[in-house]
């Protein structure tokens, strides 16, 4: 019993899921870079990891403007979305030898 209560604390405290959040984000952004310099190593195209950056970057900048309504957070999703397309179409186009 006293596990799940120490459980449900964690779910309640906001400094405990900011702490998560901030770990989940710079792991997805380590393993990101990673990926990106051994591609860069091997001679491998980044458009694939740059279309998943770029989503990642536009759904973390949208939870800031619905958290904050700052109009940056929102053009700065707009812009992520917008170089996330460009990516993943540039990555499709390289796939099929256009």
């Amino acid at each position: 019993m006293n596990n799940q209560s120490s459980t449900q604390n964690t779910d309640k405290n906001p400094a405990i899921q900011i702490k998560s959040n901030h770990i989940r984000t710079v792991t997805v952004l380590a393993v990101l870079l990673f990926a990106y310099i051994i591609n860069i190593i091997c001679h491998q195209s980044n458009f694939l990891i740059m279309t998943v950056f770029c989503t990642f970057a536009a759904s973390e900048s949208y939870a800031q403007y619905t958290f904050n309504h700052k109009k940056s957070y929102l053009a700065l999703t707009l812009l992520c979305v917008v170089a996330a397309l460009i990516a993943l179409v540039t990555f499709v186009m390289e796939s099929f030898g256009m």
